[in-house]
């Protein structure tokens, strides 16, 4: 909410929104709700798999499957 006012200041309303593939989904569904228009771009990691990325991570993998049905739900 915080950018959306910053970038309205300037009359601005496009965005570029940079992070990790799983997260961009529900990133860009926010700034949809916020009345952003949103391009996605994945963070350059280091190149793993899905499988390799929930042994890693299950736990930010599960919060995130579970957050991005919420959002689209609620609008948060």
């Amino acid at each position: 909410r915080a950018v959306r006012v910053l970038l309205a200041d300037r009359g601005l309303d496009r965005v570029v929104l940079v992070s990790d593939p799983f997260h961009l989904f529900r990133a860009r569904l926010v700034a949809a709700r916020l009345g952003l228009h949103a391009v996605t771009s994945p963070a350059r990691g280091d190149d793993e798999t899905l499988g390799a990325l929930v042994r890693r991570h299950p736990v930010y993998l599960l919060t995130e499957s579970v957050k991005a049905p919420v959002a689209w739900l609620t609008g948060r």
